[in-house]
């Protein structure tokens, strides 16, 4: 019989042999990997709503954080990863933003100015494309996606949807309008993801502080949250988990023991899961450049729209970017504008610690594919609930919320429930009975 199963692995190949020998540096009741929404929120519960205090973060970074990458450019506050609180109401995301007072203002997206090859786009061809793709393909390609599901079939894709509408994107203006409401946004989910809290609207979070300050605020709310309960700088490169417990072992040879865990990282970075669920799901990437100029040369619109007509999107090396977006700025307003004097972005894909943004459901993803993604693991050789150790959390294992902060929010809320039951009854229990209670 053995005693321990590797789940993970991320960076080191260390012998399990080894690990069951040695000496464990640390012990709590519940170890939490991942400072992000997810494992803030799941601490936050147990500590004052389940009265569970033993537990401990493991988080790589020096500060909670995870996909709410905060920095600023010239003074100002830039947001390399979420930026917007989709869907206000009753979105717990909009809850937290005025509970912490952060500054959110409206974001309207039908503020838009067109651009093309010549310049202002005077003509109307541009707005027109985008007009006809969102009134009318788009809406009947959502409604053709949506029937395989209906009749218990595979999905299809939205680019099928889209050919089955009768849309077929063939001059600049229809490429530009595709790739700003397809690319640019349905790389994200659908929008009737977040139209469910009763209002649509999106806020743009503009903070000193940062988006993280929704995470930060739960965490100042824990009791000792940073003497006691959170360990900075600590990369995870193993998990082992058995009848006895939870091993974690980081990069520099710490090893935690704990009676269960709860894993929030990124599905771009576990690897030894369940391989065939994660195989029909991906990372998508949401990349934004931050420039500072010395003046303002742009209107006051909150978006510019412009239609290359050679070129639909490419992936540039960082030392083309600049020339690449200044090329383009100087076609939309002149060649006299100023140059840069700072650019700033993060490469979400090359960075170990996420390999994307968020996650998304590739075409043909089954609900049990996604079950298994977010199911709690159990000891092989104790198939009771009793045997469960690991449990998963973050956006990516919601169903209705994945890839929005809302969906890391109750996965962690809905986590620290069921490891709740697990601790103090010795059981799961099913979801509604483990999901406390909202105290907002």
């Amino acid at each position: 019989m053995r005693s321990s199963h590797s789940l993970l692995l991320l960076a080191l190949s260390i012998p399990l042999i080894i690990l069951a020998q040695s000496a464990t540096d640390l012990k709590t009741t519940v170890v939490i990997l991942g400072a992000g929404l997810a494992g803030i929120t799941a601490a936050k519960s147990l500590a004052l709503e389940r009265n569970i205090t033993d537990f401990l973060i493991i988080e790589a970074l020096p500060e909670v954080d995870g996909g709410l990458k905060s920095s600023s450019i010239g003074g100002y506050p830039t947001e390399a990863g979420g930026n917007w609180i989709q869907g206000l109401g009753t979105n717990p995301i909009w809850a937290l933003a005025q509970r912490y007072n952060v500054v959110n203002p409206y974001s309207n997206s039908s503020s838009m100015d067109y651009f093309d090859g010549n310049g202002h786009d005077f003509d109307g061809n541009l707005e027109e494309a985008f007009t006809r793709y969102e009134d009318e393909a788009m809406t009947k390609a959502e409604d053709i996606s949506d029937l395989p599901q209906g009749r218990g079939q595979v999905d299809l894709n939205l680019r099928a949807g889209l050919n089955l509408a009768g849309w077929r994107a063939k001059t600049p203006y229809e490429k530009t309008a595709e790739y700003f409401s397809f690319d640019w946004e349905y790389a994200e989910p659908f929008i009737y993801n977040f139209e469910g809290f009763g209002d649509e609207n999106n806020n743009f979070v503009y903070d000193k502080r940062g988006f993280r300050t929704i995470i930060q605020g739960q965490a100042d709310e824990i009791p000792h949250f940073e003497h006691d309960h959170i360990l900075y700088n600590q990369t995870v490169t193993h998990i082992f988990y058995g009848e006895n417990g939870v091993s974690v072992l980081t990069a520099d040879g710490t090893l935690i023991g704990a009676e269960f865990a709860l894993c929030t990282f990124s599905i771009g970075v576990l690897q030894n899961t369940d391989a065939d669920a994660i195989a029909n799901f991906h990372m998508a990437t949401y990349l934004k450049i931050f420039v500072q100029f010395p003046t303002q040369f742009w209107n006051k619109k909150e978006f510019s729209v412009y239609a290359d007509l050679d070129e639909r999107g490419h992936y540039s090396p960082e030392f083309e970017v600049k020339e690449a977006f200044m090329a383009v700025l100087r076609t939309m307003y002149g060649q006299y504008i100023p140059d840069p004097i700072e650019v700033v972005f993060h490469r979400w894909t090359l960075d170990p610690l996420f390999r994307g943004t968020f996650m998304n459901w590739g075409a043909g993803a089954t609900v049990q594919q996604q079950n298994a993604i977010r199911a709690p693991v159990p000891d092989p050789d104790m198939p009771s609930p009793k045997g469960q150790r690991v449990f998963f959390a973050g956006e990516g294992t919601s169903r209705k919320y994945f890839g929005y902060l809302q969906g890391a929010y109750f996965e962690g809320r809905l986590a620290s429930g069921l490891i709740a039951d697990s601790v103090l009854n010795g059981c799961l229990t099913s979801e509604m009975t483990a999901l406390p209670k909202i105290l907002f």
